[in-house]
């Protein structure tokens, strides 16, 4: 055994230490170093359980925080590496906290299921924080930062969602725009501009998401949406442009795959009037070549009729 620091590791990881290494499995896996580099020019590592012994290259070892650390911010941990990252990241989410700062980047991991930290409690919890008492990583801080550098400077101010499919852009949407119209709401007629806004997401889902292998309400385009404040501050009108739609979708779906939310939510939720009208008659999406090509109609745990009567409701608020 080799004792004392390992002199090919820029990051000084000693004989003893706790490391991360890369593992084709799962990407990676935490064990102890046991021995230094040797002649074939790698490190001998005991996997945590002391389930084996590996040999490891050197460039290929992460130094490990000695705790499960779960900062809210992710640059306050003694060792910044990706798998020290990932893991603080995961402890979070394990106990629902699924957000966490990376600087000023607020990171969110999609839940897949509803939690409950997005009533008007919470809302009013992050209207009231103030720099003495800094709040907990939320999309809601991140909303009320913008928010109230516009008001204080009168410059624009970005919010950009960005991720993989399934990462949760839509419902993140979704939340900052709940927050905003909160916020700014002064008068009846803006509140009803401001749910105007929202009710835009319940649009341009139905046309525009689709299921696909990995996200059951995938965005297929892109989306800049802007929200103008008058001096106020209440909300004054707003804004919404589309690009990029996936339009081959409409004629040819992969397997297991939908095409666009509208087509099934108007096939299992029109009423007779309108289907006579649309020269429906009793059609459903197992009628249609194109929708059943891909052997997937449905979506577990959504009802595409009451998606039919939300997206109706919707076209209403916004006077269509």
């Amino acid at each position: 055994q080799v004792v004392g620091t390992v002199k090919t590791l820029d990051h000084g990881v000693k004989v003893h230490d706790t490391v991360w290494m890369r593992d084709k499995t799962h990407v990676f896996v935490k064990g102890v170093v046991v021995s230094g580099v040797d002649d074939s020019g790698t490190l001998g590592i005991e996997l945590q359980g002391g389930s084996a012994l590996v040999r490891q290259r050197p460039d290929e070892v992460y130094p490990a925080n000695q705790h499960n650390d779960s900062p809210d911010d992710t640059t306050a941990l003694i060792h910044l590496n990706e798998p020290c990252v990932l893991d603080a990241i995961k402890v979070r989410y394990e106990r629902n906290d699924i957000y966490a700062y990376t600087g000023s980047i607020l990171v969110a991991l999609n839940p897949f299921k509803p939690l409950d930290i997005y009533d008007e409690a919470a809302m009013a919890h992050f209207t009231k924080a103030t720099s003495a008492t800094p709040p907990s990583p939320h999309v809601y801080s991140v909303a009320e930062k913008a928010y109230t550098h516009m008001r204080r400077t009168g410059l624009n101010q970005a919010i950009i969602m960005s991720g993989e499919s399934g990462a949760g852009k839509t419902e993140t949407t979704k939340h900052v725009m709940k927050y905003l119209a909160r916020r700014a709401a002064k008068t009846a007629n803006l509140e009803t501009l401001s749910q105007a806004i929202i009710e835009s997401n319940t649009i341009t889902e139905a046309f525009g998401n689709a299921k696909t292998a990995r996200n059951a309400n995938s965005s297929r385009f892109g989306k800049y949406l802007q929200v103008f404040f008058s001096t106020s501050g209440a909300v004054a009108a707003g804004g919404l442009q589309t690009y990029l739609l996936e339009r081959p979708r409409v004629s040819q779906i992969a397997k297991d795959e939908r095409s666009y939310h509208v087509f099934y939510e108007l096939l299992a939720g029109a009423s007779d009037t309108k289907r006579r009208i649309l020269h429906l008659d009793k059609a459903v999406a197992n009628d249609f070549r194109v929708l059943k090509s891909s052997g997937c109609l449905s979506i577990d745990g959504v009802s595409d009729a009451a998606k039919f009567s939300d997206l109706h409701a919707g076209l209403q608020k916004v006077g269509l």
